[in-house]
């Protein structure tokens, strides 16, 4: 294996790490060293204390989409890392909010502070299409959403009178090819795992899954979302790590694939 991933901000972790609402990854790579989303609060700087991981000299940012459990420490990352590259979609900044039933209205898009920090920095790529940022390292740019299964929807919209439904087109994950092998990295995969996964073969030419870490966005689904996504994933994936968004029933599941 020619790359390492370690999982800094999850919903589920093992003490003495922190768990916290949301995800980071740091991927190690080709000597690159690509922070893929910051969490929202401080687990990322307390896990990243605890397993001896310096979060200076960090290569690139990588946001999966403009949520504020995703991006939640971008100026702090900036801060320590001027220099640092940054991969983002373009509606990353845009107004973002959750109305469920009988709940207040929650915004749940980037805090300001972290706005700004993304659209004053002088070093960063607006991405919307597939792009290879290394050599067989992949950022999806917006995921093509095919299935009539994965309901890409949700209580989300732009504004809060509930006109205008926010789809999350900004969602991205990363794919790296390792000996032939996909091997896929999601933040919360709004888009659908299966749609995510067809994609990265589409894009790459290459059908054999190794392996799919990350948020699977499946807490909410109906019954035939997840028995046809664990069919598929039962088929077509060798190994999962399922965090974040993806629910203790369906990652109890996806377990025992």
């Amino acid at each position: 294996m020619n790359y390492k991933i370690t999982i800094l901000v999850d919903n589920y972790l093992s003490p003495p790490l922190e768990i916290e609402h949301g995800f980071s990854a740091l991927i190690e790579y080709k000597n690159k060293r690509i922070l893929f989303d910051t969490g929202q609060n401080n687990a990322l700087f307390t896990n990243a204390k605890i397993l001896n991981i310096d979060l200076n000299n960090i290569d690139f940012l990588i946001l999966s989409h403009g949520h504020y459990d995703h991006g939640g420490n971008i100026a702090k990352i900036i801060n320590l890392n001027p220099d640092i590259q940054i991969i983002v979609h373009q509606n990353a900044c845009i107004p973002r909010y959750s109305i469920h039933p009988d709940k207040p209205v929650k915004n749940i898009g980037l805090s300001k502070q972290n706005k700004i920090a993304l659209i004053e920095h002088p070093n960063i790529i607006w991405c919307s299409k597939p792009l290879e940022l290394l050599p067989c390292l992949w950022v999806s740019g917006e995921i093509l959403r095919k299935t009539d299964f994965e309901d890409c929807g949700g209580p989300f919209y732009l504004d809060t009178n509930k006109q205008n439904p926010d789809f999350i087109e900004d969602d991205m994950s990363i794919c790296i090819i390792d000996n032939n092998q996909l091997n896929i990295i999601c933040g919360c995969c709004h888009s659908g795992i299966v749609n995510t996964i067809d994609w990265f073969k589409k894009l790459t030419g290459l059908d054999d899954i190794n392996s799919v870490q990350g948020g699977l966005h499946l807490l909410h689904s109906d019954t035939n979302r997840l028995n046809k996504t664990f069919d598929y994933l039962s088929k077509n994936v060798k190994t999962i790590h399922a965090c974040h968004c993806t629910g203790t029933e369906a990652i109890n599941s996806i377990n025992q694939l």
